[in-house]
């Protein structure tokens, strides 16, 4: 396991007192991008337009992955193996198929 997983682990067990859920660290690698990128833009310029061309402009090393976007198609562009849609319905995952994306080269 890699030193920034192991980390990862370890506050998210101090902070929730349980072991991290299924895909959080996914989530988190992408809500830290969000964050990051939003922090990025000017007061006035944090808007859902703004962030969301300075989002597809940027690429993020994340603890999962790395994310960014081609910047011709709009794809996401990660270096690992696929990317799959989930969203919370009723308090549980549900499963929704495989995100458009394409693998790095």
């Amino acid at each position: 396991m890699a030193p920034e997983a192991k980390a990862f682990r370890a506050a998210y067990r101090k902070l929730f007192k349980a072991e991290p859920e299924r895909y959080a660290v996914e989530t988190y690698d992408v809500a830290r991008f969000a964050v990051r990128t939003l922090r990025s833009l000017g007061v006035r310029s944090r808007t859902r337009q703004d962030l969301a061309t300075a989002l597809r402009a940027g690429s993020y090393k994340g603890i999962a992955r790395n994310l960014a976007f081609n910047k011709e198609t709009g794809t996401l562009v990660i270096d690992g193996s696929g990317v799959y849609l989930w969203k919370v319905a009723g308090g549980r995952f549900a499963y929704q198929g495989v995100a458009p994306f394409q693998v790095s080269t």
